[in-house]
């Protein structure tokens, strides 16, 4: 399949499949630690109130999971935002943002 753009005409065609791959999984891993984190609360509450404060509760570590919970409508803004300026340019925007 040939392509018009600019950034994958450099990279050989020989390499293309194993840049495609390893992006994948570097992308698989990052955003899926978003959702690890109503696994993690527990322990993290627990280590907390071990180190730092005994009077610590899951309920005050509750705007965590809550925050991370914006995430899917954060989805809905950036499939709005490739619409408009295009796939490249959301997604390093939304890149951008989350790193």
């Amino acid at each position: 399949m040939e392509t018009d753009d600019v950034i994958v005409k450099r990279v050989p065609k020989s390499v293309r499949i194993i840049v495609v791959v390893a992006a994948g999984v570097l992308l698989q891993f990052t955003y899926g630690t978003v959702y690890t984190f109503g696994n993690l609360l527990p322990y993290l509450v627990s280590y907390l109130r071990w180190q730092v404060d005994a009077t610590r509760t899951s309920g005050s570590m509750i705007w965590l999971q809550s925050f991370m919970n914006g995430v899917p409508f954060s989805m809905l803004f950036g499939g709005y935002l490739e619409r408009k300026i295009g796939a490249r340019k959301s997604i390093f925007i939304g890149s951008l943002i989350y790193t």
